[in-house]
């Protein structure tokens, strides 16, 4: 599972350097800010090294808002992740 969660980190990172917006660069920085910092609250509450708190594990643990929060953020990832794609059409049309 955490290898898991360090290949998504990783890919989103791989999209900041690809995207040529600065503004997408800034939504993503803060996209992968959040994510991390619950990913290692999160498993630092498990192992007993972080006080425990209310945070949830980005797409694993069940908590209404918080799940469709983190769907939303997955959407608005997509959105800039084809965003690339949508305008390299354009301009061939």
């Amino acid at each position: 599972l955490i290898s898991l969660m360090l290949y998504f980190d990783n890919q989103l990172i791989k999209l900041v350097k690809k995207s040529n917006s600065k503004i997408n660069k800034y939504v993503l920085g803060g996209i992968i800010g959040m994510i991390v910092y619950q990913q290692v609250q999160s498993i630092g509450m498990n192992l007993g090294m972080l006080p425990i708190t209310g945070i949830t594990l980005p797409f694993i643990s069940y908590g209404g808002s918080s799940l469709i929060s983190y769907m939303l953020i997955a959407s608005i990832i997509f959105n800039i992740s084809n965003e690339s794609l949508r305008y390299a059409n354009k301009k061939r049309n």
